[in-house]
């Protein structure tokens, strides 16, 4: 079931009802109960109308789905901000990655700037790194 329609049925309102307290019309209503994206003034207007009703509502509730249909205590469950720990780790495969990155970058740079020299004839370039010709 749409979140629109859901939150409408628990306030026991008709289209026209909940249109006239948000101040769009029955049509916009219809609309986001079939899918259109609701603007976040028109859910502002629909949680302070809701909330004028006695129904205290979220933007969660508008925007997700399976938390408007929940009970109440899992739904608070599901919008608590969870924090997660720093993860500690001697693991320096990211870090090796990164160095392998820089390393081809600058390979690759070094090769297109031997392939100019060539092209003008001027010496072979030697890499830095390597030694290499």
């Amino acid at each position: 079931m749409n979140t629109i329609k859901a939150i409408r049925g628990r306030l026991g309102l008709t289209q026209a009802e909940l249109a006239a307290g948000m101040g769009c019309t029955q049509g916009n209503v219809g609309h986001y109960e079939r899918g259109q994206t609701v603007p976040p003034d028109a859910a502002k207007r629909l949680i302070e109308y809701a909330g004028s009703l006695g129904l205290v509502l979220t933007y969660n509730d508008v925007y997700m789905p399976e938390l408007a249909a929940a009970p109440d205590t899992i739904a608070q469950a599901a919008t608590e901000t969870v924090v997660p720990e720093p993860i500690q780790t001697t693991d320096t495969s990211a870090l090796r990655s990164g160095a392998v990155r820089r390393h081809s970058n600058r390979r690759a740079e070094e090769d297109a700037a031997e392939r100019e020299r060539r092209a003008k004839g001027g010496p072979p370039f030697q890499s830095l790194e390597t030694g290499e010709a």
